[in-house]
Protein backbone atom coordinates (compact mmCIF):
# COMPACT_ATOMS: atom_id res chain seq x y z
CA UNK A 1 0.00 0.00 0.00
CA UNK A 2 1.19 3.80 -1.07
CA UNK A 3 -0.02 6.51 0.47
CA UNK A 4 1.39 9.62 0.29
CA UNK A 5 1.42 12.48 2.96
CA UNK A 6 -1.83 14.15 2.69
CA UNK A 7 -3.40 11.43 1.03
CA UNK A 8 -6.73 10.71 2.93
CA UNK A 9 -6.34 7.29 4.48
CA UNK A 10 -8.62 4.37 4.33
CA UNK A 11 -7.66 0.88 4.91
CA UNK A 12 -8.07 -2.07 7.24
CA UNK A 13 -7.22 -0.86 10.69
CA UNK A 14 -6.45 -4.72 11.62
CA UNK A 15 -4.06 -4.95 9.04
CA UNK A 16 -0.41 -4.68 9.75
CA UNK A 17 0.43 -3.62 6.42
CA UNK A 18 -2.16 -0.78 6.62
CA UNK A 19 -0.55 0.11 10.30
CA UNK A 20 2.74 0.69 8.93
CA UNK A 21 1.74 2.57 5.55
CA UNK A 22 -0.43 4.91 7.81
CA UNK A 23 2.47 5.54 10.26
CA UNK A 24 5.07 5.87 7.57
CA UNK A 25 2.86 8.14 6.21
CA UNK A 26 2.38 10.44 9.34
CA UNK A 27 5.79 10.28 9.99
CA UNK A 28 7.07 11.42 6.41
CA UNK A 29 4.55 14.15 6.38
CA UNK A 30 5.22 15.54 9.88
CA UNK A 31 8.33 13.82 11.31
CA UNK A 32 7.01 13.70 14.72
CA UNK A 33 4.02 12.69 16.49
CA UNK A 34 2.20 14.99 19.43
CA UNK A 35 -1.34 12.60 19.77
CA UNK A 36 -2.21 9.40 19.06
CA UNK A 37 -5.89 8.83 19.77
CA UNK A 38 -7.29 4.71 18.83
CA UNK A 39 -11.05 4.94 18.28
CA UNK A 40 -11.46 1.96 15.82
CA UNK A 41 -15.08 0.17 16.91
CA UNK A 42 -14.31 -3.56 17.35
CA UNK A 43 -17.53 -5.87 16.24
CA UNK A 44 -19.96 -6.03 18.46
CA UNK A 45 -21.10 -9.80 18.33
CA UNK A 46 -22.10 -12.09 21.27
CA UNK A 47 -21.11 -15.66 22.06
CA UNK A 48 -24.17 -17.42 20.04
CA UNK A 49 -23.17 -15.63 16.91
CA UNK A 50 -19.73 -14.58 16.91
CA UNK A 51 -17.30 -16.49 14.71
CA UNK A 52 -13.55 -17.44 16.22
CA UNK A 53 -12.55 -15.03 13.08
CA UNK A 54 -14.79 -12.21 14.19
CA UNK A 55 -13.71 -12.85 17.84
CA UNK A 56 -9.97 -12.33 16.80
CA UNK A 57 -10.92 -9.30 14.42
CA UNK A 58 -12.92 -7.44 17.15
CA UNK A 59 -9.53 -8.10 19.26
CA UNK A 60 -7.20 -7.04 15.97
CA UNK A 61 -9.31 -3.94 15.78
CA UNK A 62 -10.01 -3.13 19.34
CA UNK A 63 -6.25 -4.24 20.79
CA UNK A 64 -3.35 -5.00 18.04
CA UNK A 65 -4.10 -2.23 16.29
CA UNK A 66 -4.03 0.68 19.32
CA UNK A 67 -0.60 -1.58 20.46
CA UNK A 68 1.15 -1.65 17.19
CA UNK A 69 0.16 1.76 15.99
CA UNK A 70 1.77 2.93 19.66
CA UNK A 71 4.93 0.76 19.27
CA UNK A 72 5.36 2.16 15.44
CA UNK A 73 5.11 5.74 16.57
CA UNK A 74 7.51 5.36 19.70
CA UNK A 75 10.40 6.65 17.85
CA UNK A 76 8.60 9.81 16.92
CA UNK A 77 6.34 11.05 19.87
CA UNK A 78 7.00 14.38 20.79
CA UNK A 79 8.30 15.53 24.32
CA UNK A 80 4.69 15.82 26.82
CA UNK A 81 2.79 13.23 23.62
CA UNK A 82 -0.03 11.85 24.29
CA UNK A 83 -1.60 8.31 23.47
CA UNK A 84 -5.40 8.07 24.14
CA UNK A 85 -7.22 4.85 23.56
CA UNK A 86 -11.02 5.35 23.83
CA UNK A 87 -12.46 2.34 26.40
CA UNK A 88 -15.93 1.50 27.38
CA UNK A 89 -17.53 0.76 30.89
CA UNK A 90 -18.73 -2.03 29.17
CA UNK A 91 -15.61 -3.93 29.93
CA UNK A 92 -17.17 -4.09 33.61
CA UNK A 93 -21.27 -3.59 32.87
CA UNK A 94 -21.61 -5.90 29.92
CA UNK A 95 -24.72 -7.14 28.17
CA UNK A 96 -25.80 -9.78 26.91
CA UNK A 97 -24.12 -11.24 23.46
CA UNK A 98 -21.38 -8.28 23.12
CA UNK A 99 -18.70 -10.82 24.36
CA UNK A 100 -16.40 -9.76 21.57
CA UNK A 101 -16.50 -5.90 22.22
CA UNK A 102 -16.50 -6.32 25.70
CA UNK A 103 -13.39 -8.40 25.38
CA UNK A 104 -12.00 -5.60 22.93
CA UNK A 105 -12.38 -2.98 25.92
CA UNK A 106 -11.00 -5.08 28.74
CA UNK A 107 -7.81 -5.49 26.73
CA UNK A 108 -7.57 -1.54 25.94
CA UNK A 109 -8.37 -0.61 29.50
CA UNK A 110 -5.38 -3.02 30.79
CA UNK A 111 -3.24 -2.44 28.00
CA UNK A 112 -3.28 1.61 28.52
CA UNK A 113 -2.53 1.19 32.15
CA UNK A 114 0.61 -0.75 31.48
CA UNK A 115 1.66 1.53 28.74
CA UNK A 116 1.25 4.01 30.78
CA UNK A 117 3.66 3.04 33.31
CA UNK A 118 6.47 2.57 30.99
CA UNK A 119 5.46 5.49 28.63
CA UNK A 120 5.86 7.85 31.59
CA UNK A 121 9.50 7.50 31.80
CA UNK A 122 9.81 9.39 28.26
CA UNK A 123 7.27 11.61 28.84
CA UNK A 124 4.52 10.21 26.95
CA UNK A 125 1.34 10.86 28.67
CA UNK A 126 -1.52 7.33 27.85
CA UNK A 127 -4.71 7.20 28.83
CA UNK A 128 -8.70 5.73 28.12
CA UNK A 129 -10.93 7.59 28.15
CA UNK A 130 -14.85 6.43 28.43
CA UNK A 131 -16.83 9.16 26.79
CA UNK A 132 -20.15 7.64 27.52
CA UNK A 133 -19.48 7.04 31.22
CA UNK A 134 -20.09 9.56 34.28
CA UNK A 135 -16.19 9.76 34.94
CA UNK A 136 -13.21 9.02 32.27
CA UNK A 137 -10.94 6.37 32.83
CA UNK A 138 -7.12 8.39 33.26
CA UNK A 139 -4.07 6.85 33.75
Amino acid sequence: MDIKPGDWFVGDVADKETLEAFAKSVIEESGHVDFLINNALPAMKGIDECSYEEFQYALSVGVTAPFYLTKLFMPYFAKGACVINIASSRDRMSQPQTESYSAAKGGIAALTHSMAIRQSAEDIGCKAEDFLSEKNIIW
